[in-house]
């Protein structure tokens, strides 16, 4: 914990006498507890410490920060209406100074309030931070992307003529709530026509043996996120084979690509040039980084900025969809190591 505070320090701490953590994914990153709630503070010059409610108090335990509790009925170690409020009493008492604060959302009326004006939003520089991970999260989305991939094996072993989207993927999401602790998102399980659809819910549709069958999940495991999608045919035709084979032939492309120092744009650029060549196009960015939220940094799009790192965990997921008729769509995620990359989503990417 104390090691990802300093780092923080380090990285956003600038001018400002003190640093406010409020979004969960980011307090969630201190603590390394999902959905802790509640509010990190980091001072310049004196110890961090955390406020949040009595009932946080008592799940959170022992900490290597302090930890306090805040409420205006119930008894705890700060009496405030609001955890601003109760913010503001801490640094009095602390003697903490507060004119420059850095703080990880956009400030709103209730914050300028009682912490003042001079409020600087540090939301992007805490996404840059989290973007590369450490050994333990590596851990948890490896784990993540095992349970991920249960599920999938599990709906191709029950995918047949005549079962529809919705049983298909209530097949699938009960596999991996029996490994994880919850989805990363609404699974996806499009059929025919409806593949053809980036995004999708599952209907009462009955599946055909020639339909392309995309299914797209991810699980929830200690707080990190993992993401997946593979695409399935019972009896491809020439059309789907030769539509499947460009799609997979453009994702080994930009696999083979992946290397520190890369910008991420670029990676775009290559994948939509690819699919040009067979005149398709690239209806949505190529990858996304997965961590604490199933959406984070590196993006993989035409606009990014990114310069890739070691440890940086993001997906690779070029897609082609054909109105009328269906899509095709491919998802791994990769951790970019230093001599390389480890696919973690291991499972085979045959129709």
């Amino acid at each position: 914990m104390l090691g990802r505070i300093e780092k923080i320090k380090k990285k956003v701490g600038g001018k400002s006498d003190l640093i406010i953590l409020i979004s969960d994914p980011n307090v969630s990153y201190v603590t390394n507890i999902y959905k802790t709630g509640g509010m990190i503070c980091i001072p310049r010059k004196k110890e961090p410490f955390m406020i949040t409610s009595v009932s946080r108090k008592q799940e959170l335990g022992k900490k290597e920060i302090k930890i306090y509790s805040v409420s205006d009925f119930l008894k705890a170690d700060i009496k405030a209406k609001t955890i601003f409020q109760a913010a503001k009493k801490m640094f009095k008492k602390k003697k903490i100074s507060f004119k420059r604060i850095a703080i990880d959302c956009q400030a709103t009326e209730k914050m300028t309030k009682y912490l003042g004006k001079n409020i600087t939003n540090i939301s992007s520089s805490m996404l840059k931070i989290r973007s590369v991970k450490t050994s333990e999260e590596i851990k948890r989305i490896k784990k993540a992307s095992e349970i991920a991939v249960t599920g999938v094996k599990t709906a191709k072993k029950f995918l047949k003529p005549g079962i529809t989207e919705r049983q298909l993927a209530r097949i699938l999401d009960d596999s991996m709530r029996e490994h994880g602790h919850w989805y990363a998102f609404e699974t996806m399980v499009a059929s025919g026509p409806n593949s053809a659809f980036v995004h999708h819910y599952p209907t009462d549709r009955k599946i055909k043996k020639d339909d392309f069958v995309v299914v797209d999940c991810g699980c929830l495991y200690k707080g990190y996120h993992s993401d997946i999608t593979r695409t399935f045919c019972l009896n491809p035709g020439k059309r789907n084979k030769s539509l499947y084979k460009t799609v997979l032939e453009t994702q080994k492309m930009i696999l083979r690509k992946l290397k520190i120092g890369v910008k991420s744009s670029a990676l775009f650029d290559l994948a939509r040039k690819e699919l040009a060549r067979h005149k398709y196009d690239l209806l949505h960015g190529l990858g996304h980084g997965v961590g604490l939220e199933i959406h984070e940094e590196p993006s993989l799009s035409h606009k990014s900025k990114t310069i890739l790192k070691e440890n940086m965990i993001f997906t690779v997921e070029p897609g082609v969809y054909i109105k009328n008729y269906g899509g095709v769509r491919i998802e791994d995620m990769v951790l970019l190591k230093k001599n390389g990359i480890e696919i973690l989503t291991k499972f085979p990417r045959r129709l």
